[in-house]
């Protein structure tokens, strides 16, 4: 890792979605590219985000039950 390597300092790089790439276009402002996937990663990634709505899903509807036991 080098010292001047802005996107390390900046936090930018790791916060990225995957295929996406952020340009500079004026200071302080990011645009957002689409960037070319391999298939196999993104199949991998569509699979993953499935995984998390069923979860998101799930814990509403568990929070949903646990709020309705206690007005029994």
């Amino acid at each position: 890792q080098l010292q001047g390597d802005s996107r390390s300092q900046s936090g930018h790089a790791g916060n990225m979605d995957p295929g996406t790439r952020r340009n500079r276009a004026q200071e302080g402002d990011f645009q957002e590219e689409e960037e070319e996937v391999d298939p196999r990663i993104q199949g991998e990634l569509e699979k993953l985000n499935q995984s998390t709505d069923d979860i998101n899903r799930r814990e509403t509807e568990l929070e949903v039950h646990s709020f309705s036991l206690l007005f029994l």
